[in-house]
């Protein structure tokens, strides 16, 4: 049985691993997407391995909305938000160097030079208000307005926060971030939740996996920083241009300098971030 169990197994692993490879060089597909969502998981300890943060690096939510109009909710997506214990940090994925983008890095740098960690959280606040159609100031911290979308959702008097609070005092520590998640996911889908109102669930992250003090305060405030992942390094005269009077703020991860973990015979199975550099990222990436 186990055999028969294994041999299932292997061939599930090869067809993924053929698949995430073959779409990399298939023409109009968006490469970036399926390795977004497969590294989600090990983001933190990805960047860990080439960038030296302030302490443990936490992810905090992903596809985070960076506002570029102060008249309606158009924006730019960061593709993760991490945070240690000195900085916010955006992270951009880029795959191919093709896909280096002027206005994507204005965007940013506009965040960069002018942002700190609590105006991009309240900017955050004031976006997904503007979504769920809040008008009042009365409790616009985010865990109450994440509490009201609940409760407006649920027609009931238990939030977000009470929802996880019970969570918490039943589930082992290790469940206390999916579940919340998974509730979350629940309640949008049974409400047939589309378009922006999906913001709820990076609300839900960000309340989850981080405190409103996390980000600052208006006496003191973490500094936003930018993490550039991409294929190899780049003589771009964009990026240089870019980071030229952002230096300190502007930090580069390159899949090219991806190298397998240290092994031993007693290792047994691959941990996930180990299959996920030995069978995909080095081997796209790696000269």
């Amino acid at each position: 049985m186990s055999e028969k169990n294994d041999t299932g197994s292997d061939a599930i692993n090869k067809l993924i691993l053929d698949s995430v490879l073959n779409d990399y060089y298939s023409a109009g597909i968006k490469a970036e997407v399926v390795l977004d969502t497969m590294m989600t998981p090990v983001i933190a300890d990805l960047l860990k391995e080439q960038i030296s943060f302030s302490g443990e690096p936490v992810y905090i939510t992903k596809e985070f909305p960076l506002k570029t109009s102060a008249k309606d909710h158009r924006n730019r997506k960061a593709d993760y938000v991490l945070m240690d214990n000195a900085s916010i940090y955006l992270v951009e994925l880029k795959t191919s160097m093709g896909s280096i983008d002027k206005k994507q890095l204005d965007s940013y740098g506009e965040k960069l030079d002018n942002y700190n960690g609590k105006k991009l959280l309240d900017e955050f606040i004031e976006l997904i208000k503007g979504v769920y159609g809040i008008t009042d100031e009365e409790n616009s911290d985010l865990v109450s307005v994440t509490d009201r979308i609940v409760k407006s959702l649920t027609d009931s008097k238990t939030g977000f926060s009470d929802r996880v609070s019970s969570l918490s005092k039943s589930d082992p520590q290790e469940w206390q971030r999916e579940r919340p998640e998974q509730y979350i996911r629940t309640l949008m889908k049974e409400n047939n939740t589309k378009s922006s109102k999906k913001y709820l669930l990076q609300a839900a992250q960000i309340v989850n996996n981080s405190n409103p003090s996390d980000w600052g305060s208006n006496e003191r405030s973490k500094e936003i920083k930018l993490i550039y992942m991409m294929p190899h390094k780049s003589k771009s005269k964009i990026l240089k241009e870019f980071e030229k009077k952002r230096k300190d703020q502007v930090r580069y991860f390159f899949f090219s300098d991806i190298r397998s973990s240290d092994k031993n015979d007693n290792a047994g199975e691959l941990s996930y971030i180990d299959w996920l550099k030995e069978n995909i990222l080095i081997p796209l990436f790696s000269s």
